[in-house]
């Protein structure tokens, strides 16, 4: 298995877990995995991808997106720092 992924009812991705993210537990709750979030427009307005896991817990890359009236992506950020699944 390469992957699995989790979709909202508009055929977003909401969820995707790599092989990598399999490994770290026996459901999917417990598994590492890449959360995306999305407004009502249906435009991806945020990634949370993981980069390391210490004691067991995970910290992601947080790379939030802004967009125009017009729906073009005119901002991504990206930090220095990781953040908690939670933060």
């Amino acid at each position: 298995m390469k992957k699995r992924c989790a979709y909202d009812l508009y055929g977003n991705i909401r969820k995707m877990i790599d092989a990598r993210g399999m490994e770290t537990g026996e459901t999917d709750e417990e598994r590492i995995e890449s959360l995306y979030a999305y407004n009502y427009a249906g435009w991806l307005i945020e990634s949370r991808i993981p980069v390391k896991l210490e004691e067991g817990e995970a910290f992601y890359q947080v790379v939030p997106f802004r967009y125009d009236k017009a729906g073009n992506r005119t901002e991504e950020k990206y930090y220095l720092d990781y953040q908690t699944r939670e933060a």
